[in-house]
């Protein structure tokens, strides 16, 4: 009975540090981030959900109605100079784009398939806005309410408008960060787009949706590497940066370029990856990393491979687990007979 005393006393001690200390830990580091949004409800700040999903639907009706043909001839004239489409013939040199540009600028084969549409609409917009790496705007108001709920989820002691005060000066110091971080030529998108009217960027994107495969016949990694290669490399999957480093730490505005990938489902977590990839700003406010509005299809597909690089041994090692718990679970219960049969005789 004295042995299955200190079982249990050792019990409730490893499952308060594993339960108890450790998620508290893991809060306080990573407080809870807004859900995410893959509706990108951000590109409206004046707009309630409703608004948003009918803007939404407003442009998908613009690109499903679009003239193909003057998106075709738009595209190649003013489009095709700078990206490649591999799916449709229209090819450049990688190295070539990337001596031009210091990175090589996206693919657009799949675009409609794999970065949300609506997105890409207010992209070609202004990128920078989309994108959120435009200095202080509406949006990153929007933030401070948030700010200020995990100060007060992570410190109870402290009251609203010390939260508020905290949260607004932090988001001020990521906000003067980024515009010491950010150049004017981080996106090297031509000007002219930003005269394009609504219906040509909707011909444009519906001749890239005539185009494009759908998302379940595009693989996980070409999703990633057109959707993060050109900012980080896979070592662990021979998967190399599409750029320039010299060129690309200024063109972020950041001293080091940006990390390898392989690893960062091991350091980060999914859960942390999948808010991160929708919108850098919710966990690293001020971070130069743009948001690329990939669909909740690819992403998941994205981090599905970021997953396979760095822990290739997971599901191997989850079956493993299963043997060897069962294993100990029969060894304990032979421990115990043995030691009931050997000490029999001492407790008579």
């Amino acid at each position: 009975m004295k042995n299955f005393k200190i079982l249990a006393v050792l019990i409730v001690f490893v499952g308060f540090t594993y339960w108890g200390i450790e998620p508290y830990a893991h809060h306080v580091f990573h407080p809870k981030a807004p859900p995410v949004d893959f509706a990108f409800s951000d590109l409206y700040p004046t707009l309630d959900k409703d608004g948003v999903e009918a803007e939404r639907n407003r442009i998908k009706g613009l690109i499903a109605n679009a003239d193909i043909a003057v998106g075709t001839a738009t595209y190649r004239d003013l489009c095709a100079p700078c990206h490649i489409m591999e799916n449709t013939g229209i090819v450049m040199s990688a190295q070539d784009l990337i001596t031009t540009y210091g990175l090589l600028p996206p693919d657009l084969s799949n675009a409609t398939s794999i970065y949300d549409e609506v997105f890409l609409f207010e992209a070609i917009k202004d990128f920078s806005s989309a994108a959120l790496i435009a200095p202080h705007t509406a949006r990153q108001n929007a933030l401070l309410p948030t700010e200020a709920e995990a100060l007060i989820e992570a410190h109870p002691n402290m009251t609203q408008e010390e939260a508020q005060e905290t949260a607004n000066q932090k988001v001020q110091k990521a906000v003067t960060s980024y515009a010491e971080k950010i150049q004017a030529n981080f996106t090297t998108m031509t000007p002219y787009v930003y005269a394009f009217t609504e219906e040509q960027i909707a011909s444009i994107l519906g001749f890239l949706k005539s185009q494009a495969k759908p998302i379940a016949e595009i693989d996980a990694k070409s999703i990633a590497v057109n959707a993060c290669a050109r900012c980080h490399s896979f070592k662990y999957d021979k998967v190399a940066l599409q750029a320039s480093v010299d060129r690309l730490k200024p063109y972020l505005g950041v001293d080091a370029p940006p990390p390898d990938l392989s690893m960062m489902i091991r350091s980060k977590g999914a859960d942390y990856l999948n808010t991160f990839i929708n919108n850098p700003q919710k966990h690293l406010l001020g971070t130069a990393m743009p948001r690329v509005g990939l669909s909740k299809e690819a992403q998941e597909k994205v981090v599905e491979y970021i997953d396979q690089i760095g822990d290739p041994k997971k599901g191997e090692r989850g079956r493993m687990g299963v043997v060897f718990v069962i294993y100990f679970l029969l060894l304990s219960v032979l421990a115990y007979m043995w030691k009931h049969n050997e000490f029999e005789e001492i407790g008579k």
